[in-house]
């Protein structure tokens, strides 16, 4: 933290423990409004680094996994489907052909 503290102290022209108060309030807020698995790199920008590269394999990651969830229930869904028209074909499907002239 301490990059963004010697920003905050230089750019606002505030005490070194104004300062750190400033961002550790800060980043404080960002975590909460963050999921958990980017806290390090809130972290790690901090402290003067980017928005790392394990930052996009999380991403990749959670999108990979949304992706198969989705998949799955699709799945999941196209086989309710055909057992309830399986059903209802065993139920209703044979009355009407015996009936037609």
């Amino acid at each position: 933290m301490q990059h963004l503290i010697e920003i905050v102290k230089s750019k606002a022209s505030l005490s070194e423990e104004q300062s750190k108060a400033a961002v550790e309030a800060m980043m404080a807020e960002f975590k909460q409004k963050f999921p958990g698995f980017l806290h390090s790199e809130l972290d790690n920008i901090a402290s003067g680094g980017d928005f790392g590269d394990s930052a996009r394999e999380k991403f990749d990651r959670l999108r990979d996994k949304l992706e198969e969830a989705a998949k799955s229930a699709g799945e999941k869904a196209e086989t309710f489907a055909e057992e309830v028209r399986n059903k209802f074909s065993e139920m209703f499907g044979d009355k009407g052909k015996g009936n037609k002239q």
